[in-house]
Protein backbone atom coordinates (compact mmCIF):
# COMPACT_ATOMS: atom_id res chain seq x y z
CA UNK A 1 0.00 0.00 0.00
CA UNK A 2 1.65 3.10 -0.85
CA UNK A 3 -0.41 5.40 1.37
CA UNK A 4 0.94 3.27 4.69
CA UNK A 5 4.13 5.10 4.35
CA UNK A 6 2.36 8.08 4.56
CA UNK A 7 0.09 7.22 7.12
CA UNK A 8 2.89 6.03 9.25
CA UNK A 9 4.85 8.95 8.53
CA UNK A 10 2.23 11.52 9.76
CA UNK A 11 1.68 9.74 12.64
CA UNK A 12 5.54 9.60 13.84
CA UNK A 13 5.53 13.88 13.36
CA UNK A 14 2.92 14.03 15.93
CA UNK A 15 4.87 11.96 18.22
CA UNK A 16 7.62 13.71 17.90
CA UNK A 17 5.99 16.86 18.61
CA UNK A 18 4.67 15.33 21.77
CA UNK A 19 6.46 14.77 25.08
CA UNK A 20 6.38 12.69 28.03
CA UNK A 21 5.01 9.36 28.34
CA UNK A 22 0.98 10.87 28.64
CA UNK A 23 1.66 13.85 25.69
CA UNK A 24 2.85 10.67 23.41
CA UNK A 25 -0.55 8.27 24.45
CA UNK A 26 -2.59 11.55 23.34
CA UNK A 27 -0.90 11.98 20.22
CA UNK A 28 -1.52 8.08 19.38
CA UNK A 29 -4.66 8.41 20.35
CA UNK A 30 -5.16 11.78 18.28
CA UNK A 31 -4.15 9.63 15.55
CA UNK A 32 -7.50 7.06 16.05
CA UNK A 33 -9.41 10.19 16.89
CA UNK A 34 -8.44 12.12 13.29
CA UNK A 35 -9.43 8.59 11.35
CA UNK A 36 -12.26 8.27 12.76
CA UNK A 37 -13.23 11.41 12.24
CA UNK A 38 -12.21 11.34 8.51
CA UNK A 39 -14.25 7.47 7.81
CA UNK A 40 -17.24 7.66 9.90
CA UNK A 41 -19.18 9.50 7.12
CA UNK A 42 -18.65 7.03 4.81
CA UNK A 43 -18.72 3.40 7.03
CA UNK A 44 -19.73 4.48 10.53
CA UNK A 45 -18.52 5.03 13.53
CA UNK A 46 -19.89 1.34 14.03
CA UNK A 47 -17.88 0.77 11.12
CA UNK A 48 -14.77 2.36 12.24
CA UNK A 49 -14.87 0.81 15.74
CA UNK A 50 -14.65 -2.58 14.01
CA UNK A 51 -11.67 -1.88 12.17
CA UNK A 52 -10.24 -0.20 14.88
CA UNK A 53 -11.20 -3.53 17.09
CA UNK A 54 -9.83 -5.49 14.29
CA UNK A 55 -6.57 -3.96 14.04
CA UNK A 56 -5.67 -3.62 18.24
CA UNK A 57 -5.98 -7.33 17.72
CA UNK A 58 -3.77 -8.24 14.65
CA UNK A 59 -1.11 -6.00 16.57
CA UNK A 60 -1.95 -8.16 19.45
CA UNK A 61 -0.71 -11.21 17.82
CA UNK A 62 3.15 -9.31 18.76
CA UNK A 63 1.66 -7.54 21.35
CA UNK A 64 0.85 -9.43 23.67
CA UNK A 65 -0.30 -6.87 26.35
CA UNK A 66 -2.62 -4.69 24.27
CA UNK A 67 -6.25 -5.48 25.26
CA UNK A 68 -8.37 -8.14 24.31
CA UNK A 69 -10.97 -7.55 22.25
CA UNK A 70 -14.13 -5.85 23.79
CA UNK A 71 -11.41 -3.74 25.94
CA UNK A 72 -10.71 -1.31 23.36
CA UNK A 73 -12.91 1.16 22.02
CA UNK A 74 -12.57 3.95 19.18
CA UNK A 75 -14.50 6.05 21.83
CA UNK A 76 -12.43 7.38 24.63
CA UNK A 77 -9.40 4.63 23.76
CA UNK A 78 -10.01 4.91 27.51
CA UNK A 79 -8.15 0.96 27.64
CA UNK A 80 -5.79 1.45 25.35
CA UNK A 81 -4.61 5.14 26.91
CA UNK A 82 -4.53 3.28 30.09
CA UNK A 83 -2.52 0.17 28.71
CA UNK A 84 0.05 1.93 26.35
CA UNK A 85 0.57 4.43 29.32
CA UNK A 86 2.69 1.80 31.28
CA UNK A 87 4.91 0.83 28.58
CA UNK A 88 8.10 2.61 26.62
CA UNK A 89 7.75 5.30 24.04
CA UNK A 90 9.55 3.53 21.87
CA UNK A 91 7.09 0.37 22.26
CA UNK A 92 4.26 2.83 22.54
CA UNK A 93 5.50 4.28 18.57
CA UNK A 94 6.08 0.55 17.58
CA UNK A 95 2.84 -0.62 18.42
CA UNK A 96 0.59 2.72 17.87
CA UNK A 97 2.41 1.61 13.57
CA UNK A 98 1.41 -1.94 13.99
CA UNK A 99 -2.16 -0.97 14.46
CA UNK A 100 -2.63 2.28 11.90
CA UNK A 101 -0.69 -0.13 9.27
CA UNK A 102 -3.55 -3.10 10.11
CA UNK A 103 -6.29 -0.75 9.92
CA UNK A 104 -5.00 0.56 6.49
CA UNK A 105 -4.75 -2.91 4.85
CA UNK A 106 -7.87 -3.37 6.42
CA UNK A 107 -9.61 -0.54 5.13
CA UNK A 108 -8.23 -0.38 2.03
CA UNK A 109 -9.88 -4.13 1.55
CA UNK A 110 -12.76 -2.65 2.82
CA UNK A 111 -13.15 -0.05 0.30
CA UNK A 112 -10.46 -0.32 -2.19
CA UNK A 113 -6.99 1.62 -2.52
CA UNK A 114 -8.40 4.67 -4.44
CA UNK A 115 -11.17 5.98 -2.18
CA UNK A 116 -8.83 4.94 0.77
CA UNK A 117 -6.20 7.24 -0.22
CA UNK A 118 -8.45 10.25 -0.78
CA UNK A 119 -10.38 9.93 2.80
CA UNK A 120 -6.99 9.75 4.36
CA UNK A 121 -4.88 11.81 2.65
CA UNK A 122 -6.01 14.77 4.98
CA UNK A 123 -5.15 12.88 7.25
CA UNK A 124 -1.96 12.17 7.00
CA UNK A 125 -1.11 15.60 5.54
CA UNK A 126 -2.72 17.89 8.44
CA UNK A 127 -0.04 19.40 10.93
CA UNK A 128 -0.54 18.33 14.55
CA UNK A 129 -1.58 22.22 15.54
CA UNK A 130 -4.24 21.74 12.72
CA UNK A 131 -5.93 18.82 14.50
CA UNK A 132 -6.08 20.34 17.95
CA UNK A 133 -7.47 23.65 16.25
CA UNK A 134 -9.81 21.34 14.90
CA UNK A 135 -10.97 19.52 17.95
CA UNK A 136 -11.04 22.54 20.07
CA UNK A 137 -13.52 24.77 18.29
CA UNK A 138 -17.07 23.86 18.54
Amino acid sequence: MVFDGELIEAHFMRIGAASGSAAIVDAILSSVDALTAALAPVIGNRGVAALHARSVHIARRTYRWLPEEGESSVQGGKSLRSTLIEHDDAEKAQVAAAILTSFNALLVSLIGSALSTRLLTHVALAAPTERSAQQESP
